[in-house]
């Protein structure tokens, strides 16, 4: 937090603050352990920690602690939007030895109801300033902001557990042969038992996986789940890997990966918000005779436009083909 807001931005700060902690990370789910001291009491007397992040909080669930800076935009400057100061980027990473920090971020909308939210870490590499491109790939779907989407940063140290030949070597005793002889005869039994231990179970490997077929309905499956996975984290680059050579896009002529890739981020740059989600026990495979695979599932969409809307619901019958490499040929999809 800095000394030069004025009273207005001050007043809207302290509104997404507010946002923050009731809307956000509700005491319901989380406990402030820290809240940074406001404008009025900087205004009389800077305190030193007012260049810690607007809170420390502590999540009721699994006792993680990590930091939260609030920060409100109505508008970008120049393009972009400054989430970091100068003070905080020179403090910043003090902090970030005790406990993760992320940066809630608010834009368009009120301060009190913002259109969108971004929730993104903060790291040495981040930019003090960033595109409304890149603040949405953190975009927040819904609030309160459950745990498990607070991104997991071990930042306690790891003690080296390296065992290195001399440390062995100084363990064991100089002056009696006999002994370096029986921990010979030792570590050769063990070594004899390990090696038949690996041999039943090469053994077992073999003989399962020639009684046991590859379930191909499984792997489609399991495909079909993930390609949805990258599909709802925003990683479209990543959907190529389960993408045909060119694929009958939802009735539309055949497409190229690349093309339904950028139609794909035009869409979320008109709908940030949008979340598949698949039912598991809807589906069915069946394999064609020239070795494609029908495949067919229940899904229900969901989209947005502003943080503060109602989603729009789409209950979904998705109908799709995959070839023989369980790459996608076509999808088309029906309205329940």
């Amino acid at each position: 937090m800095t000394n030069n807001f004025n009273e207005e931005s001050h007043a809207k700060g302290k509104q997404f603050e507010d946002f923050v902690q009731n809307k956000l990370f509700p005491k319901s789910q989380y406990r402030i352990i820290h809240r940074t001291s406001d404008f009025e009491q900087n205004s009389v007397r800077f305190v030193t920690n007012t260049l810690k992040p607007d809170f420390k909080i502590k999540s009721l669930v699994n006792n993680k602690e990590f930091y939260i800076e609030a920060k409100y935009r109505s508008k970008t400057y120049n393009d972009v939007y400054d989430i970091l100061s100068d003070k905080q980027l020179e403090s910043f990473p003090e902090y970030a030895k005790e406990a993760p920090i992320y940066i809630a971020f608010g834009y368009g909308g009120e301060p009190n109801e913002p259109e969108f939210v971004s929730l993104i870490p903060y790291g040495s590499d981040i930019s003090q300033s960033m595109s409304p491109e890149e603040i949405l790939l953190f975009n927040v779907k819904d609030y309160p902001i459950a745990i498990s989407q607070i991104h997991k940063i071990d930042n306690e140290p790891k003690a080296n557990s390296l065992v290195t030949e001399n440390s062995i070597i100084e363990t064991e005793p100089k002056d009696e042969p006999t002994q370096k002889t029986t921990g010979k005869k030792k570590i050769w039994i063990g070594i004899g038992a390990i090696g038949v231990i690996v041999i039943l179970f090469l053994l077992g490997s073999i003989y399962k996986n020639e009684s046991e077929p590859i379930n191909h309905e499984e792997m489609l499956k399991n495909k079909v789940m993930s390609y949805y996975e990258f599909a709802n984290n925003y990683q479209y680059d990543s959907l190529t890997k389960y993408l045909g050579t060119r694929v009958n896009w939802y009735g539309a002529a055949y497409q190229k990966p690349s093309a339904i890739i950028e139609q794909a981020k035009e869409l979320q740059k008109r709908i940030p918000y949008l979340q598949c989600i698949v039912n598991p026990e809807s589906f069915t495979i069946n394999k064609q005779q020239d070795g494609d695979y029908y495949v067919s599932y229940d899904m229900v969409y969901k989209r947005r436009k502003k943080f503060n809307q109602k989603d729009e619901v789409y209950n979904l019958k998705m109908i799709t083909t995959w070839n023989d490499k369980f790459m996608l040929n076509s999808v088309s999809e029906i309205r329940k």
